[in-house]
C-alpha cells in the first residue's frame, strides 16, 4: 500500500484513496514534462471526463514525484479538478513496477482495480477502456 503525499503535506494510503470506487485512473506525470501538463489541461477542461470520475465507479489520481508536488499544484491548484486529484509519491517508477508495469515515458495512465490489478494502460493519453469502465 503506497503512501501518498497531499499538497498540505499530510500523507494517506493508496487503499484509502479508492474510497468506494472500483477503479483508479492513475496518471503518472512529471512537472517538467510538457505532454504531462497538456494531458492534465485536457482533463481540466473535459467536463464529460470529470463527470465520469464522480459516479462512484472510477476516481482520478494524478501522481508526481513528491519533490515536484508543490510545483505541480502551483500549475494545477488544489481548488481545481486535477489539483484535487494530485498527490506525490516517492518514486513513480516504483509505483508502476508494483503494478507489473515498466514506466517507459510520462505521462502514462494506468487503470487499477481494488485488488491491485492493472486493467488498462496507455502512454500519453487515457486508455480507451476508461470510457467503458467509468460510465
Amino acid at each position: 500500500d503506497f503512501s501518498l503525499t497531499e499538497a498540505s503535506g499530510q500523507t494517506s494510503k493508496l487503499s484509502a484513496y479508492f474510497e468506494d470506487n472500483d477503479y483508479l485512473v492513475v496518471d503518472l506525470s512529471q512537472f517538467y514534462c510538457e505532454p504531462c501538463k497538456n494531458l492534465a489541461r485536457s482533463k481540466q477542461s473535459d467536463t464529460k471526463f470529470q463527470a465520469s470520475m464522480q459516479k462512484g465507479v472510477c476516481k482520478l489520481l494524478t501522481l508526481v514525484n513528491s519533490r515536484e508536488l508543490s510545483s505541480w499544484v502551483g500549475a494545477f491548484p488544489t481548488s481545481t479538478f486535477v489539483g484535487k486529484a494530485s498527490r506525490g509519491v516517492s518514486n513513480t517508477g516504483s509505483f508502476s513496477s508494483a503494478f507489473g508495469m515498466t514506466l517507459a515515458a510520462t505521462p502514462t495512465v494506468m487503470v487499477i482495480d481494488r485488488k491491485g490489478k492493472t486493467v488498462a494502460t496507455a502512454v500519453g493519453q487515457l486508455p480507451p477502456q476508461v470510457a467503458s469502465l467509468c460510465k
